[in-house]
């Protein structure tokens, strides 16, 4: 059985230097930042990655982001938009997809029929991309045509006193790791309304539930949504839309909403977490010039290539 280790460096100062880092085959940059931070290093901390998780203008001096993407770095992205973007606007044609997975222990299917009371869950987000007023907007637009909409709403956040929440609205704050599983059970449709998201973990976890999807064309979720397979897709704040396919979910026909539950699993089974690994490993063995059935001697222990 092949083994992995990693071993974590404790640095507490901003930015982190050459001399923080051991020699290494890799180096890897995981945010903007980071990309400065390693741009110069020498050829003894190894060749140099980036992995890309979304368009990070949002971040900080959108100069300086740019710049970053434009670095002759390995890209690694993890979204086919990202893909498209460091070809269309960066030059780059090279970047590797190696997209996130699913915990299939943990989200796992349960063939399951619909709520009694029809029910729409989203994830809760302070920050104004992703959508949730938008959201609660298509929500309350829904309740007017039915009533008893029930909504599921999780987050890291406390509720802002100034929001207009929809009527009928349960919210968890922080719930367990093994409660969230539990809240996509208890949805009939899943709601992701960010304006831009780089992949959106929760609308896959959701689908991986079961949970047929009603998300924005905003970047990641539309690798994991067919539409008219396993839910819909709609432009970006288009709440009179938004709040259609909500409706059309929650109000369809037992048959046919089990048979989108059942292709919003099906649909998303390829997303796992073994396989993305297998692509990165093999992004970094091409990086460094080795075949990977000659790998034994190579990102060991020693010589892993560090997360920057």
């Amino acid at each position: 059985m092949e083994k992995s280790t990693a071993e974590l460096l404790p640095i507490c100062h901003q930015p982190i230097y050459q001399e923080d880092a051991p020699d290494a085959d890799v180096t890897i940059a995981t945010w903007w930042e980071t990309a400065h931070w390693i741009k110069e290093w020498p050829k003894s901390k190894g060749k140099k990655a980036y992995f890309i998780r979304h368009h990070e203008l949002h971040g900080g001096d959108s100069t300086k982001v740019i710049e970053t993407y434009k670095l002759p770095f390995k890209k690694l992205v993890i979204a086919n938009w990202l893909k498209r973007l460091m070809g269309e606007e960066y030059g780059d044609n090279d970047s590797t997809l190696v997209p996130n997975g699913v915990d299939w222990e943990q989200f796992n299917f349960q063939v399951r029929p619909k709520q009694a009371v029809p029910t729409v869950g989203l994830l809760y987000g302070v920050v104004p991309w992703k959508g949730v007023k938008t959201a609660f907007e298509a929500i309350r637009l829904a309740q007017t045509r039915i009533p008893n909409l029930k909504v599921i709403c999780f987050g890291s956040h406390p509720l802002d006193s100034m929001d207009r929440l929809p009527d009928n609205f349960e919210y968890h704050f922080r719930p367990s790791q093994e409660l969230i599983p539990q809240l996509y059970r208890q949805t009939d449709c899943w709601l992701m309304p960010s304006t831009l998201e780089g992949f959106g973990m929760p609308g896959l976890e959701a689908a991986a539930c079961g949970t047929p999807i009603v998300t924005t064309r905003c970047g990641g979720p539309e690798d994991y949504v067919k539409h008219g397979h396993n839910g819909y897709l709609v432009d970006v704040d288009d709440v009179q839309v938004m709040a259609g396919y909500i409706s059309k979910v929650v109000t369809m026909d037992a048959q046919s909403w089990m048979q989108m539950s059942c292709n919003s699993a099906a649909y998303v089974k390829r997303f796992d977490w073994d396989v993305s690994a297998g692509i990165l490993e093999q992004a970094l063995l091409d990086l460094v010039g080795a075949d990977i059935s000659h790998s034994d001697d190579l990102l060991t222990s020693e010589r892993a290539g560090q997360l920057a």
